[in-house]
């Protein structure tokens, strides 16, 4: 629609993003979709499909919960404290079996994301969907999306998901540098990614963490 023509002429974020996510599926086998805050959810910008019989599906305009699937979990984990517990503040709904509705699990998972630079959903969501995603942060510290592979339990299982999790964290990190020039120059005192624009780089060193 109109609005939406205008909204990607002003920040191209989907497009921009879309051969790297073509990347990602070439890497991973799996569909790859890229999403952007929307309120409370997020909102998918972007999907490739894996080229699998048997794969996940999702739509372009799906929303999603940010406490149940990979996507909105890598989100969180950029949040100030402050923020993240005025998202957690409201009761979280479960969605399956393994839905995590604890805010004390949910805290402790968002620290593992933070140290591993993705997040991890097995079945939050949906049943039988492994999804992992990354952050996709600008040049202020602030999560403008995020980027995940999402496949079938059948075919990928926990080691998977951590080998997807490294290739989707570099493709954030590239897509990153695409949009913003901007690179990581470690954690500040919450374990959130800090981030120095190009320019700045070129004055200041960078932590090697």
């Amino acid at each position: 629609d109109i609005q939406a023509r205008i909204r990607e002429q002003r920040y191209p974020f989907a497009s921009i993003v879309a051969p790297f996510a073509r990347e990602l599926v070439s890497a991973t086998g799996e569909t790859v979709h890229v999403s952007e805050p929307a309120g409370e959810r997020l909102a998918t910008v972007h999907v490739e499909m894996s080229e699998y019989t048997h794969r996940v599906i999702i739509d372009p305009g799906q929303l999603l919960p940010l406490h149940a699937t990979a996507s909105g979990l890598a989100y969180l984990s950029t949040l100030s404290p402050a923020e993240l517990e005025e998202r957690l503040a409201a009761p979280l709904t479960a969605f399956t079996a393994t839905t995590v509705v604890s805010a004390d699990q949910l805290r402790a998972w968002l620290n593992e994301g933070r140290k591993l630079g993705y997040c991890i959903s097995e079945g939050g969501y949906e049943a039988g969907v492994m999804s992992v995603a990354a952050a996709i942060v600008d040049g202020k510290g602030r999560a403008r999306g995020t980027i995940a592979v999402a496949g079938p339990a059948m075919r990928v299982d926990r080691a998977k998901l951590e080998e997807f999790g490294a290739h989707a964290a570099e493709t954030a990190r590239s897509i990153e540098r695409a949009l913003w020039g901007t690179q990581k120059t470690g954690q500040d005192r919450h374990g959130r990614t800090e981030w120095m624009t190009a320019e700045r780089s070129k004055t200041r060193p960078t932590s090697q963490s």
